[in-house]
């Protein structure tokens, strides 16, 4: 299910819409693996590691919600990059304006 929206995200939200699938495809790849690592190594931490109710208290679920989000959206960012990167290397300047 990552995979599948990352695929839509990285084809419909940039400005220059992805021509195929195949585009966006490694990039979501990336992005997929690296979130659902990141999601399974962070619940480990926070389960048997860190002892955040000690430290934050009553909002300890605002700050690992927060934290979840921030690994998230780095997962995410490289994946685009990764896209980004590969397009770049495709890029003809003289005949698409890249």
């Amino acid at each position: 299910m990552a995979f599948i929206s990352f695929c839509v995200l990285y084809r419909w939200g940039p400005e220059q819409h992805a021509s195929t699938l195949a585009v966006v495809t490694p990039g979501a790849a990336t992005a997929s693996v690296l979130w659902g690592g990141a999601s399974f190594l962070f619940s480990l931490y926070t389960e048997r590691i860190v002892r955040l109710e000690e430290t934050f208290g009553s909002v300890t679920s605002t700050v690992v919600l927060l934290l979840w989000l921030y690994f998230s959206a780095r997962a995410c960012v490289l994946g685009a990059v990764v896209n980004a990167q590969r397009q770049k290397g495709r890029c003809v300047p003289s005949s698409t304006g890249c």
